[in-house]
């Protein structure tokens, strides 16, 4: 809770932004705010290997470290300059299909679509890529982890 002195009236806000107010309807109370948002568990469930397809000619391969949302990503530029760092899975909205994900070390945040039923990541776009810029990312949905191939 603030308050603000406006005039010498004083003013009671509450944060909403983080306490949005329940809305009502046939089936009990509702939380808007939160209603569609996946849970930490079905976060989860969103692969563990992403081929990403980066602007300007990155592309980079994303694995998820073991029951987290962090991302050990491994990018090479077509000039050959690598580059890693790690990127947090944060939310995906289960209505629009949208997820967000932090790169803690620029503070910079990825938006994207989940497609084809999760198997596609669509018209991602970045806090710092130019104007237009996006990405793209196809995703290993297989939750049963690597495949280890025995030659004969």
């Amino acid at each position: 809770m603030r308050t603000i002195i406006l005039l010498g009236m004083s003013l009671m806000l509450a944060a909403t932004a983080f306490s949005p107010l329940p809305a009502q309807d046939e089936k009990g109370t509702v939380n808007a705010a939160y209603a569609n948002m996946a849970t930490a568990a079905e976060l989860l469930t969103l692969g563990n290997t992403w081929d990403v397809t980066g602007c300007c000619g990155w592309i980079g391969t994303w694995r998820r470290r073991p029951n987290t949302n962090t991302f050990d990503t491994k990018w090479r530029h077509s000039n050959g300059t690598p580059v890693a760092f790690i990127v947090n899975l944060r939310s995906w909205n289960k209505r629009t299909n949208e997820i967000i994900l932090h790169q803690p070390d620029n503070n910079g945040t990825y938006r994207a679509f989940l497609a084809n039923g999760g198997a596609a990541i669509v018209n991602g776009t970045t806090s710092f890529y130019p104007a237009g810029a996006t990405w793209s990312a196809v995703v290993d949905i297989d939750q049963k982890g690597q495949v280890n191939y025995i030659s004969r």
